[in-house]
């Protein structure tokens, strides 16, 4: 761990008396903290000339800004506990006692002197920035003066004029050092600091492959002025693609995205792409070639980090809600950053987060085509560069071996924005009191090797230097299934650039969109089995929602392969397509169905023998997939009952790891499929078998039924000693007891029956007559709207009980007062778990098991409304394709809309 000697530094640092007002800046509130370190660094350490000097203060604002993320959480709650805490001493409002405390920081060394032994770690930060940036100017303006002739003759550049030197033009990396941006004479070049044989290399191949295709070469070689790692790249404007060559330069473009694929390199996001000259260039990437295995989740059944979407050039993920692959259609963007607006008040420091960023990609800002309406000229250049590729391997391959012979490459191990978030947590005050407290906030994490720790502890983005080693086996990938597989992930690409550029314009929407009516099953199931994926789909999926302030919220998106689970992956699909088939059969097409299951069932098996751990519940875990598997298999006979019995034998040996218990992800989730293939079968062997598991899931539950708090413990993640109960559908107790009393009817066990009996009262104790509603869980009294936390889901259970026989009037009467506020929600959503259509189809079920026929008529006319709501299939990627969140489970209602026994 690489720390500086606090005492002497801080001393030699804070007692001088220099003249630190002139760094004194308005427009950052905290600059006086650093005042001093600056003009002891300029002064004393570096002795700035002139020249060094109108550099140095060129860069303040952006290094002020900078150096204000490591600072102002630190300093927001020093200032504002010390003014709390001594209130009976300080007999002025904050705004003046800030202004005092600022004064008296800058003139009077014992209080820098406290406030630096305070938070020692803080000091390192703003000394070692500020010394390394100075630094850096400085070495900038030297190799310039030892290339001076070199500058001059490969860049033409007349007369040198005055330099200006601009830091932080990318990430901060070894040595604090980042992209220089160097203007001289007229010209702007880059000063990188790295060698620079990678993007020449790539340019070359580019050469090579596009001529031996027959296309007239027009890509011109980056200028450079190469020194030991470190070269001067010139500046490259982007010109856009004028009319005529839209065709061609779209069919380019697939090829450079053919080659970048080919040679695995990684990093081509939209500053690091220049479309000039006609031709595509590559100005700066990462990684080539590498075959480098990682774990994956054992339902994913291929890793997209090593398809078409690793080189980056394709847009098919948001970053901080903002899109910043090599492509898009989208000029301009919010990208919402860390970053904070201070506002000094009469009590104190408010800290809002103010995180937009406004993002522009140079070359959509000169294209100003679209292009998702090229996607056909892209995926034909990608294709033909592929089979130029597979066609003459062992040429391009030895080419490859020759030309990368002892070359290294830069290999980023995370993704830049997982290590700049890791550094924005990093600036909390109490890490910023000891240098081995921030130390082990990164040790602690064990994503981390070694040398990210001490990197990041240093405040720089880490990347590893290594020589490329081309294996024979990484080129064994290609062939002509992959480019099948990559064509679908292009053109799925291409869709959601299109919604994110319909997203973004909506209000000045360019496009004419399709009508309604073209959204139908039918196109769906086409739209399935066209872009289907090593019989798997491609779903746009939320990571989550993130909440800056209370006016802003955002939601990353990803298009990624559904998981094999009910909740959003692949058993839903399957779900849809088995109820389309049954009311339209296509022989043909239910071949290549048949083979999808076969697979599917084979990978369960062996997922079901192998991890005793599984997740067993019923939307997420193989409780679902083995429901619907079973049914299915009535149709197409996958598996005999021998192959179910073994299943379930293992399963029933392995029930006391869950420690979930819910419907989700645990038991509860299990029951609920044991129970429905039992009703179900005729086999006389199996039903004993799922007899013994439905016992086996009760005596679990019962062991871990809390009596005292009548229901199921969760953990809480941020604290495993404190422990909670939800009361909700998917994950509490009005899930779990509907289950329980289904399976009491078919084992008579009374244990079980007292245990209902005890959780109606609970739910029923817990009702909240003017909400409604139910709080969601023992800790949180918030009260939601959905199926999963919140009425509609807790309603669906109680009428579960009552369609059942469970006999309560208080239930009957809390499941009608829950309707009539029910009927008049409207959701933004349509999907089943949280949206619209699942709580209208939760009310039409409840409303008909009470027998209140009207409610049951509102309902149905609601769901007829929202049908009308669905979007047509060009959009049909702006709602992920699962299940209980996307589109999916609402077409399969359709396909169902006589049967409300069970409708999820």
């Amino acid at each position: 761990m690489k720390t500086i000697d606090s005492t002497n530094l801080i001393n030699a640092v804070v007692h001088r008396q220099d003249n630190p007002l002139k760094w004194l800046s308005k427009k950052h509130k905290f600059s006086f903290v650093w005042t001093n370190i600056v003009e002891y660094l300029v002064v004393n350490k570096h002795n700035l000339s002139d020249k060094e000097m109108k550099i140095f203060k060129s860069n303040i604002n952006s290094l002020y800004s900078s150096c204000m993320s490591l600072v102002t959480k630190t300093m927001t709650f020093h200032l504002n506990t010390l003014y709390q805490q001594n209130q009976e001493n300080i007999d002025v409002d904050f705004q003046t006692f800030y202004k005092e405390f600022e004064d008296a920081f800058i003139s009077d060394y014992t209080l820098r002197e406290d406030v630096f032994s305070t938070y020692p770690e803080l000091f390192r930060l703003i000394y070692n920035f500020f010394d390394q940036s100075i630094h850096n100017i400085k070495e900038s303006i030297y190799l310039v003066d030892v290339h001076y002739e070199e500058l001059k003759n490969r860049f033409n550049i007349e007369e040198f004029g005055e330099l200006s030197v601009i830091l932080g033009e990318g990430d901060i990396h070894k040595s604090g050092k980042s992209t220089s941006r160097v203007s001289i004479g007229g010209k702007t070049l880059f000063l990188k600091w790295r060698e620079c044989s990678f993007e020449k290399d790539f340019t070359r191949f580019q050469h090579k492959f596009l001529k031996n295709m027959g296309i007239t070469n027009r890509i011109n070689d980056l200028k450079e002025v190469e020194g030991r790692n470190y070269y001067f790249q010139e500046s490259i404007e982007p010109e856009g693609i004028f009319e005529e060559e839209h065709n061609d330069h779209y069919y380019q473009l697939g090829i450079f995205i053919s080659i970048a694929y080919l040679l695995g390199v990684t990093d081509l996001h939209y500053e690091n792409i220049i479309i000039a000259n006609g031709s595509i260039i590559a100005i700066d990437c990462e990684t080539i070639a590498t075959s480098n295995e990682r774990e994956i989740a054992e339902y994913i059944d291929y890793d997209l980090a090593k398809s078409v979407y690793s080189t980056y050039i394709l847009p098919f993920n948001t970053v901080k809600g903002a899109v910043l692959a090599g492509i898009s259609s989208l000029s301009s963007q919010t990208m919402y950053a860390n970053d904070y607006k201070i506002k000094i008040t009469n009590r104190g420091i408010d800290l809002a987060n103010s995180p937009l960023k406004t993002i522009s990609n140079p070359n959509s800002k000169k294209d100003k085509s679209l292009y998702f309406l090229h996607t056909n000229e892209i995926i034909k250049g990608f294709e033909e560069g592929y089979i130029e590729f597979l066609k003459n391997k062992n040429q391009y391959v030895d080419l490859l071996k020759t030309m990368l012979a002892n070359k290294k490459h830069r290999v980023l191990k995370k993704n830049t924005y997982d290590y700049n978030t890791l550094l924005w947590e990093s600036y909390h005050p109490y890490l910023m009191t000891s240098y081995e407290e921030r130390y082990k906030f990164f040790e602690k994490n064990s994503l981390l090797n070694k040398e990210e720790q001490i990197l990041l502890y240093n405040g720089e983005i880490p990347y590893i230097e290594e020589f490329i080693n081309l294996q024979e086996k990484y080129f064994d990938k290609f062939s002509y299934d992959d480019l099948k597989r990559q064509k679908v992930l292009i053109k799925e690409s291409l869709a959601f650039d299109k919604v994110m550029y319909l997203t973004s314009n909506k209000k000045k929407n360019l496009l004419a969109e399709s009508t309604v009516e073209e959204c139908d099953i039918d196109k769906y199931k086409d739209y399935l089995l066209l872009n289907s994926i090593v019989d798997n789909w491609i779903s746009a999926i939320e990571t989550g929602v993130t909440h800056e302030d209370t006016n802003t919220e955002y939601k990353e998106l990803e298009l990624n392969i559904m998981p094999d689970t009910l909740y959003l992956g692949k058993s839903g699909v399957i779900k849809f397509l088995w109820a389309y088939y049954d009311r339209k059969p296509n022989k043909e097409e239910e071949i290549w169905f048949k083979s999808v299951l076969k697979s599917m069932w084979i990978k369960l098996k062996k997922h079901i023998m192998k991890n005793p751990k599984i997740q067993i519940g019923f939307y997420d875990g193989i409780g679902g997939l083995l429901h619907t598997m079973y049914f299915v298999n009535k149709k197409y006979s996958i598996f005999h009952d021998k192959e179910l019995i073994q299943i379930l034998m293992v399963i029933k040996k392995n029930i006391s790891y869950d420690t979930q218990f819910d419907v989700i992800s645990g038991s509860a989730g299990l029951l609920n499929a044991l129970i429905d293939m039992y009703h179900d079968s005729g086999s006389k062997d199996l039903k004993k078998q799922l007899f013994d598991c439905i016992n086996g899931v009760e005596t679990h539950l019962i062991i871990h039924f809390d009596d005292i708090n009548c229901g199921w413990s969760f953990k809480n993640p941020s604290d495993p000693n404190d422990t909670f109960y939800y009361y909700g559908y998917s994950h509490g107790l009005s899930g779990i007891i509907p289950q329980l009393y289904r399976s009491f009817l078919i084992t008579n066990n009374d244990q079980i029956k007292q245990l209902v009996d005890k959780s109606v009262k609970k739910i029923i104790m817990l009702y909240n007559d003017s909400e409604r509603n139910w709080p969601t869980s023992s800790a949180v009294d918030t009260y939601y709207t959905n199926w999963c936390h919140g009425s509609p889901g807790v309603i669906y259970g109680l009428g579960m009980l009552l369609k059942n026989g469970y006999v309560s009037k208080e239930i009957n009467n809390i499941i009608y007062e829950v309707l009539l506020r029910l009927v008049r929600e409207e959701k933004p959503n349509l999907c089943l778990c949280h949206g619209s259509y699942g709580n209208d189809l939760i009310g039409k079920y409840c409303s008909e098991i009470i027998g209140n026929n009207k409610l049951k008529k509102d309902f149905e006319r609601k769901l007829d409304d929202n049908w009308l709501k669905l979007l047509n299939t060009d959009n049909i990627i702006t709602v992920n394709k699962s299940y209980m969140t996307g589109i999916t489970g609402i077409y399969y209602w359709k396909l169902n809309n006589n049967n409300l026994d069970n409708i999820f």
